[in-house]
């Protein structure tokens, strides 16, 4: 007997092989056949719908040991060149979510389509690393003393010249780096703060 289905639900052809009737089933719905009785009457015998059992019979020289036959396959709903628009849209902005996908690319697919599609390119979400956060505390710790600094027009393309860096070495740092060399640190520095050591370079 096959499993009971909600009243009014939809049949589907593509069902797994066990809501199927089993092979031996088959064979009791094909050999009363054989002596020409009805499907009518095959069904009130066997306690299974006629659609069934007429459907077995019209399969029966078909099958190989009693083996269901393979369903045909659902079409695609799309085709390359919306997958293609899909994928460019996606790698190009990958920000969006599904709706503002299927927006953008102007596409009737559900949310579910949509997600296979970029699935099978490997595609997915993945959550973001969490970083620590800047707060305005960090930020006035990370500010220091300005240092006005013009342009060498003598050096390669304008710029600052190793010249000008030592002359400031030399008047900044070298009076204290004694004290400061191999010493720990005395600071916690902020998130994202550069580590950066001008007493490697005298």
């Amino acid at each position: 007997m096959l499993p009971q289905r909600t009243p009014l639900s939809y049949i589907s052809r593509n069902r797994f092989k066990g809501c199927e009737i089993s092979p031996y089933m088959q064979g009791q719905v094909a050999i009363p056949s054989r002596y020409s009785l009805m499907p009518t009457f095959i069904s009130r015998l066997i306690n299974l719908p006629r659609s069934i059992v007429k459907y077995t019979l019209a399969q029966d020289e078909l099958r190989d040991e009693g083996v269901s036959l393979l369903r045909k396959a659902k079409g695609k709903s799309y085709i390359i060149a919306e997958e293609r628009k899909i994928i460019r849209h996606v790698r190009l902005n990958p920000k969006d979510i599904y709706k503002e996908v299927i927006k953008a690319c102007q596409l009737e697919y559900k949310i579910t389509t949509l997600k296979k599609i970029l699935v099978k390119y490997r595609i997915t979400n993945w959550r973001y690393r969490k970083r620590p956060e800047l707060i305005e505390k960090h930020a006035t710790q990370r500010r220091s003393k300005l240092y006005i600094i013009d342009r060498d027009f003598k050096s390669k393309k304008h710029g600052y010249s190793a010249e000008l860096y030592l002359e400031v070495l030399e008047a900044e740092v070298k009076p204290i780096f004694e004290e400061l060399d191999n010493n720990r640190l005395t600071r916690n520095w902020p998130p994202y703060s550069p580590d950066l050591n001008p007493i490697e370079h005298i």
